[in-house]
């Protein structure tokens, strides 16, 4: 709720409560972004950042690995504002004024736990406590607001975590977007020019290869059928931890993370899933942006 000048503005978040019994396999995901996750959420110690922006699916990725790591030998322990789904053998608190996320944390780690759930990281006292937590033998799960997966790193050295702890306590950071996702009806077209420049420019060789947009029919609504994740997955390996001690910013991050395996960049997965009609190429345009390919165009024209 916000006052404003001839009232309040009103903003209701609805929840659906199934999704708290999503599993990891469900939520879409290369094969080889799911494994890496998996490693970091099995390992002995370390953090998962996810990151994006408001409403676009993070505590419901977290809670699809929660529900995979929660068995009654392993002790999980929340901190939310405000608790979104409700799950059996999960420690779940919540802030309030006076029991902030860095108390919260301070607090858990008396509690003995193995994972830790911190529903957000927004300030300079979470993100050092929660970096710390991750260093002293616990698995931290986190989300946090950022751009993209190098940008996150970049993100967690503003808000004050040394370089040398945030290198040696960070797995991997999973940026995440929401897309529209396309129902079975979807129709493929032919790309224009302005989606082949797009194309292009992330080194689709096939000029003509069908981009797919809405249809319509009576299983679905306009052509769309619920949302999909579009992710990036960033793996703090060594030569990426050494870039961190170093504080490297996220541009030179993000070109040497185009080695590994389960590496692609927001755009690129969107174009990969667009390519596969499970979204709009409108979408894809919209998670990707069109700057660069817009300054690509005029300097081929030139």
């Amino acid at each position: 709720i916000y006052p404003i000048r001839t009232g309040h503005s009103i903003v209701c978040r609805l929840l659906d409560q199934n999704n708290a019994s999503r599993q990891l396999e469900e939520v879409e995901m290369t094969p080889d972004v799911r494994r890496e996750i998996e490693k970091i959420m099995f390992g002995p110690e370390g953090m998962l950042l996810v990151s994006g922006p408001t409403g676009s699916g993070k505590t419901s990725t977290l809670y699809a690995a929660l529900n995979k790591l929660n068995t009654p030998e392993r002790k999980i322990i929340t901190v939310e504002d405000p608790v979104e789904y409700r799950l059996e053998g999960l420690v779940q608190g919540q802030v309030t004024v006076e029991m902030t996320f860095a108390k919260a944390l301070r607090a858990m780690m008396r509690q003995d736990p193995d994972v830790a759930l911190v529903g957000e990281i927004r300030d300079s006292e979470t993100a050092r406590t929660a970096t710390e937590m991750a260093l002293t033998g616990h698995v931290v799960l986190s989300t946090i607001h950022a751009n993209n997966a190098a940008a996150t790193i970049t993100r967690m050295l503003d808000l004050g975590v040394e370089p040398f702890n945030l290198g040696t306590a960070l797995k991997g950071v999973l940026a995440q977007r929401l897309s529209q996702r396309l129902c079975e009806c979807t129709m493929p077209r032919p790309p224009n020019e302005f989606e082949r420049t797009w194309m292009e420019h992330y080194d689709i060789k096939d000029r003509h290869s069908p981009v797919y947009e809405p249809n319509g029919c009576g299983n679905c609504k306009n052509g769309l059928a619920g949302r999909i994740p579009v992710v990036e997955m960033l793996v703090v390996d060594s030569d990426i931890a050494k870039m961190v001690n170093m504080a490297r910013p996220a541009s030179e991050i993000e070109e040497a993370c185009q080695n590994q395996k389960q590496f692609e960049t927001l755009a690129q997965a969107a174009m990969r899933l667009c390519r596969e009609g499970k979204v709009p190429v409108a979408e894809v345009i919209r998670i990707g942006g069109t700057d660069r390919i817009i300054q690509r165009k005029d300097e081929k024209a030139a």
